[in-house]
């Protein structure tokens, strides 16, 4: 049985800016107007694209465990597309990296998506 670890990328925003995240250096070019030169405001494939490309490439794995990797997940500009890619992708299991700062709101709909959160 193939089990894959996908990175699916959300965007990289967060008010928090912890000097331990893996994206100290986009929060910093941030702020000195930059960051647009080394990183993408939106991700640079649909979700229909990856699905394609998933179902091309690694049509044999049998467990796929999602990674929502960029900026904080309950942001709320974030929210809805990690609810969308939630709800869209039929194979992955989601694992949710957040500071638990969301709103409640935010929370309670991820709950109703429990059974497609690792």
């Amino acid at each position: 049985m193939l089990k894959y670890l996908i990175q699916f990328p959300i965007s990289i925003i967060c008010d928090l800016h912890c000097s331990y995240c893996f994206h100290t250096e986009a929060f910093e070019l941030e702020l000195q107007n930059k960051k647009q030169e080394k990183y993408f405001n939106e991700r640079p494939f649909s979700i229909q694209q990856y699905i394609d490309w998933r179902n091309k490439y690694l049509s044999n794995g049998e467990e796929f465990l999602c990674e929502l990797h960029g900026g904080e997940c309950s942001y709320n500009e974030n929210q809805e597309d990690v609810c969308n890619i939630i709800d869209t992708l039929d194979k992955e299991r989601f694992q949710l990296q957040t500071n638990g700062l969301g709103e409640e709101e935010f929370y309670n709909e991820l709950v109703k998506r429990k059974d497609k959160i690792f």
